[in-house]
C-alpha cells in the first residue's frame, strides 16, 4: 500500500473538522449582555438583535424574547433563521434610522420570522422609499418571510430575486405601498393580507412562473393586485380581493396568466386584463377559471378583456346583486379572442350586456347563463335579465339556470 500523503491527511482532517460544526442557536434579550464575545447562550443572551447577528455564523439561529428593539439591521449571514419567542405582537422591530430601510437582506437562505414567530416591523417611514424588509438584489434566492407583521412603513417589504416563499405576513397601514416584487422566478406567495395600505396592496414586476395562492388585499388606496407588463406566466389561485380604491385584480400582461378562483368584490373596477404580448417566445394563452367578480363600484365591467388571444374562460361570474356597477358582466375588446368561452354566468349588471363584444370575430359562448331560463335578453336596455352585445356565433348556446359557483373564499374579508 503506498502511503498517504501528509497534506492530503490534512485536507481529509480538515474537511472533517469543518462539516463537524453544527449551527448554533444564539438567544436575545433586552435585559443581557452587551458584550460580543460572551453573549448568546440562554443563561446570558444579547441585548440586540444586531449584536446577536454580528456573533453569528452562517446557518445559525437567532431567538428573539419579547421586547420593542430600536435598530436597523443587516442580515449577511446565508442560511441564518431570525425568529422570536413569543410572536409578532410581543417582538417588536422598529429603526434606529427612519431614514435606511428596517430589515435588509443581503444574502441568500435567510428566513426572517416563522407561523407564529415573526415579528412586527415598523416606522420605517423617513422618505418615500424606506420599507420594513427589503431583499436588495435580484441574484439573492431562497429567502423565506414568514408569519411577521409589516405596518407603518414607508414600503411595508420589497422583495428581489428567485425561489423565495412569503407566507402568512401581515402588510398593513403603510404610506406608499403594501408590499412589491421585483424581477423574480417561481416565487410561492401564500396566506399574506395587504390591508389599509395607501397605494397598490400587491405588486408585482418582472414575476415569472410564480404561485400567488391564499392572500387577501382589502381597504388599500390604490389596486388589490396590480401584475405589471413583464409578470407573465404565473398562477394567481384563490386569492380574494374587496373594496379596493382603484383595481382590484390588474394584469397587464396576460401570456400565460392563470387566474382561478379568485374572489373580487366592491373594488373601483373588479378584473382588468390589458395585453397579450409576453416578453418573448411563443404566445401564451390566458386563463380565467371559476373567479367571481361582483359590485364593482364604478361603471367597469366585471371581467375587462382586452386584445387578448385565444384566451380560455370558463366557470367565472360576473354579478352586481348590489346595483352599483353599472357595466357589463364580460367585456371584450381589441380584437380579443376565445379558444373557450363555456359555463359563464352574467346576472343582475345593470347596463343590460352580460356580455360586451366589441370590434373583434364573433364569440361562440356555451352554456352561458344571462339571468333567466330563456337566454339573454333581446333588449340591452331592459332590467329583466342580461344581454348578448356585439358580434357572437349562431350556434351560441345559454344555461336555463345559473352554472355552480366554484369559487372558494380563501382568506376572511
Amino acid at each position: 500500500m503506498m502511503p498517504v500523503p501528509y497534506r492530503s491527511l490534512s485536507a481529509v482532517f480538515l474537511l472533517a473538522l469543518s462539516s463537524s460544526v453544527a449551527a448554533k442557536t444564539i438567544y436575545v434579550e433586552l435585559w443581557g449582555s452587551t458584550v460580543l464575545t460572551d453573549c448568546g447562550s440562554k443563561t446570558l443572551p444579547c441585548a440586540s438583535v444586531s449584536l446577536a447577528v454580528s456573533a453569528s455564523s452562517n446557518n445559525d439561529r437567532i431567538v428573539v424574547g419579547p421586547g420593542v428593539y430600536t435598530q436597523n439591521l443587516n442580515l449577511n449571514r446565508e442560511g441564518l433563521a431570525l425568529e422570536s419567542l413569543a410572536g409578532p405582537r410581543a417582538t417588536i422591530i422598529s429603526p434606529s434610522n427612519s431614514g435606511s430601510d428596517l430589515v435588509r437582506v443581503l444574502v441568500s437562505r435567510v428566513r426572517v420570522g416563522k407561523i407564529g414567530k415573526g415579528f412586527t416591523l415598523t416606522g420605517a417611514s423617513g422618505n418615500s422609499t424606506t420599507s420594513g424588509l427589503t431583499i436588495v438584489t435580484s441574484d439573492l434566492s431562497r429567502v423565506r418571510v414568514e408569519g411577521n407583521i409589516l405596518r407603518n412603513n414607508s414600503i411595508g417589504a420589497e422583495i428581489r430575486g428567485d425561489r423565495h416563499s412569503i407566507r402568512g405576513n401581515t402588510i398593513q397601514d403603510n404610506s406608499h405601498a403594501g408590499i412589491e416584487f421585483y424581477n423574480g422566478d417561481r416565487l410561492s406567495i401564500r396566506d399574506n393580507r395587504a390591508t389599509n395600505n395607501n397605494g397598490d396592496g400587491f405588486t408585482f414586476s418582472g414575476i415569472t412562473r410564480s404561485t400567488v395562492l391564499g392572500n387577501l388585499a382589502a381597504s388599500n388606496s390604490g389596486r388589490g393586485f396590480n401584475f405589471g407588463p413583464l409578470s407573465h406566466d404565473n398562477r394567481i389561485n384563490n386569492n380574494a380581493s374587496d373594496r379596493n380604491n382603484s383595481t382590484g385584480m390588474q394584469v397587464t400582461t396576460g401570456a400565460g396568466m392563470r387566474l382561478i378562483a379568485n374572489l373580487v368584490t366592491g373594488n373601483d373596477s373588479n378584473v382588468s386584463i390589458s395585453q397579450q404580448s409576453p416578453p418573448s417566445g411563443p404566445v401564451r394563452s390566458l386563463e380565467l377559471k371559476n373567479n367571481l367578480a361582483a359590485r364593482a363600484t364604478s361603471g367597469s365591467p366585471g371581467f375587462d378583456v382586452q386584445n387578448q388571444q385565444n384566451a380560455r374562460i370558463s366557470g367565472n361570474t360576473a354579478i352586481d346583486g348590489a346595483g352599483v356597477n353599472q357595466g357589463h358582466g364580460f367585456r371584450f375588446t381589441l380584437g380579443s379572442t376565445t379558444a373557450l368561452f363555456n359555463g359563464n354566468n352574467t346576472y343582475d349588471n345593470d347596463s343590460g350586456c352580460g356580455i360586451e363584444n366589441l370590434g373583434g370575430p364573433e364569440l361562440l359562448y356555451r352554456k352561458h347563463f344571462f339571468g333567466a331560463s330563456d337566454g339573454p335578453d333581446p333588449d340591452e336596455d331592459s332590467d329583466t335579465h342580461d344581454a348578448a352585445c356585439g358580434n357572437f356565433a349562431a350556434n351560441s348556446s345559454h344555461a336555463k339556470k345559473p352554472n355552480p359557483i366554484r369559487v372558494q373564499r380563501a382568506a376572511k374579508l
